[in-house]
């Protein structure tokens, strides 16, 4: 029980993810810091925080300046918020993930990447084969296998993405917006 109390509760991934599995997570070694890990884990660590402090902060301050007044942001302004938003939530994710894999390794455990350049995909698939991959994993594994089956027809297929991806929006937050971003990725 406490090893998978220390699963559950591992602080690097808690918050912001990955997302990781019981049976990766078990086999690593029991949890102490190793110094001889120290140097390349504070590396991810620092890059980490940095590209969180520097870029995301900093990038989300421009986008509030630049939002408008009560007549709300110019035509220019809103194609800058659109691009920048996707950027500064890209840098957010992925400087949490950056630290938690470097206190993961500092603690032991290989914590695996969670972003693969997703704004060079190829299409929307191949986005989400980048962007969050942990989650992207849970959801195939946990919500789409399952609803699709073997043998399901077209149809069947097409829902099973259509629910997976709805769910995947509620993941991302508790809302009727949310929920329709992901039927739209779907």
């Amino acid at each position: 029980i406490p090893e998978y109390a220390l699963f559950v509760l591992f602080f690097p991934t808690f918050i912001a993810g990955p997302l990781e599995r019981w049976v990766t997570f078990h086999r690593g070694p029991s949890l102490g810091i190793d110094l001889a890990d120290l140097g390349p884990a504070l590396e991810p660590i620092l890059y980490g925080i940095a590209k969180k402090v520097i870029l995301a902060d900093r990038l989300a301050v421009y986008l509030a300046d630049i939002s408008g007044g009560p007549l709300g942001p110019s035509q220019a302004s809103a194609g800058i918020m659109f691009f920048g938003f996707g950027g500064q939530i890209y840098l957010d994710f992925a400087a949490y993930t950056d630290i938690a894999v470097g206190l993961g390794r500092l603690f032991g455990y290989q914590v695996m990447e969670n972003f693969n350049r997703p704004y060079l995909a190829r299409n929307m698939a191949d986005f989400w084969r980048r962007w969050h991959i942990s989650l992207s994993e849970w959801i195939r594994v946990y919500l789409f296998m399952p609803l699709a089956t073997r043998r399901a027809s077209t149809l069947r297929l097409h829902a099973a993405v259509l629910v997976s991806m709805s769910l995947c929006g509620l993941w991302h937050g508790a809302g009727w917006n949310f929920m329709l971003w992901g039927a739209w990725h779907g």
